[in-house]
């Protein structure tokens, strides 16, 4: 019987796993060897063949990608629509003018059932412009203005997170 030092690792012997096989790789554009396998042509006694129904309405592009696609081109739309808004509200300088046209969002906003987060996101930029023109001090009337687009749109917001949470 040998003696077993305790200070001395014992050396194991190393597991052989064996490796997977995977099958032969072929380089782009290399044909099979029996060449391109092209359907013979229907004669006048033989029916032409039926194509499977999936290779008959097989889009293009996943169907989930073409709705995020259209979804993500509404709310860009939507989001110019209030940008161009609230430049037009500055641009006028006069707090009615700036009130009706996000009166004109919401219509529009319930109409084309815009997302209530995409209002309230537009009410944070608006509240944000608010204190960066209160920061900056040049213009105080201009910054009133901006609070009061910031209200309007969270007013906006909360009716059609109302419409939103009745229709589920």
């Amino acid at each position: 019987m040998q003696q077993v030092d305790p200070f001395i690792p014992i050396k194991r012997q190393p597991v052989l796993r064996p490796k997977p096989v995977q099958p032969p790789r072929r380089p782009v554009g290399v044909m099979d060897v029996a060449g391109p396998r092209i359907a013979p042509r229907p004669s006048q006694h033989q029916a032409a063949p039926v194509p499977k129904p999936e290779t008959l309405a097989a889009p293009a592009v996943p169907a989930g990608k073409t709705a995020k696609r259209f979804r993500f081109w509404g709310k860009l739309r939507s989001v110019g629509f209030v940008a161009a808004v609230l430049l037009a509200g500055t641009a006028a300088q006069t707090l009615v003018v700036g009130e009706t046209l996000v009166a004109a969002y919401g219509v529009y906003a319930l109409a084309r059932r815009t997302p209530s987060r995409t209002t309230f996101a537009l009410a944070l930029v608006a509240l944000a412009a608010t204190a960066a023109l209160r920061v900056v001090g040049k213009d105080q009337l201009l910054a009133g203005n901006f609070a009061v687009y910031a209200f309007l749109l969270t007013a906006v917001g909360i009716v059609c997170l109302a419409r939103e949470t009745r229709r589920a």
